[in-house]
């Protein structure tokens, strides 16, 4: 509990001064631009930055950015940083309190360890959807939750660090779903619990 304490800190503060971003022209179209009712900006990371995401840096080692390693279109988001310190990135998406949204994106790791993933939402408290550490997929995964709103407002979080390499997330999608779903924690096979304060330092 006291990592997610950590982790999630500033949430609060954050969710308070998250404003979207203006689009810029796109590079290649990605799939989730092609995904009707889609209700994040940017979701392949397609302006080649960060645009429409606010950021939470990890407090020491971090490292994250936009790359040409995408799963559809020109780039992803990644994660890299080098403390065992998550890196975040956020967006809030549009609600109706008691509506359940489904939210989906790709995921690939370069099996690389000590590393740590993971997917929320903040509605006020955060609800962990799924994550976990030492994660070894290599090939594009594409896992799916549902999430029914409880507030008037919700901020999809995305974080994570990779000590020795990388990992990255695209095509994030948050829809509407057609019929509302139980809350599924299934994105990994392992929980946040028992992450090591593991420190190396790799060369970028």
């Amino acid at each position: 509990m006291s990592i997610l304490k950590t982790a999630f800190s500033g949430l609060v503060l954050m969710a308070a001064l998250i404003v979207f971003g203006g689009n810029k022209a796109l590079a290649t179209p990605s799939y989730c631009d092609t995904v009707a009712g889609n209700l994040i900006q940017n979701c392949g990371f397609e302006t080649g930055d960060l645009t429409g995401w606010t950021t939470m840096p990890a407090a020491s080692g971090s490292l994250f950015g936009v790359s040409g390693n995408p799963n559809t279109g020109s780039n992803a988001l990644f994660f890299g940083a080098v403390d065992s310190l998550a890196d975040q990135v956020l967006q809030p998406f549009a609600v109706t309190p008691g509506h359940t949204y489904m939210i989906s994106f790709a995921f690939m790791t370069d099996s690389a360890t000590p590393n740590l993933a993971f997917v929320g939402v903040f509605d006020g408290s955060f609800h962990l959807l799924g994550g976990g550490p030492d994660l070894n997929i290599q090939g594009w995964v594409y896992p799916e939750y549902f999430y029914t709103a409880t507030n008037s407002f919700a901020v999809l979080v995305l974080g994570g660090f990779d000590v020795p390499g990388f990992e990255w997330f695209d095509d994030v999608v948050v829809k509407e779903a057609s019929a509302p779903e139980p809350l599924t924690l299934s994105l990994f096979a392992a929980g946040i619990a028992g992450i090591g304060a593991l420190r190396r330092r790799k060369t970028v």
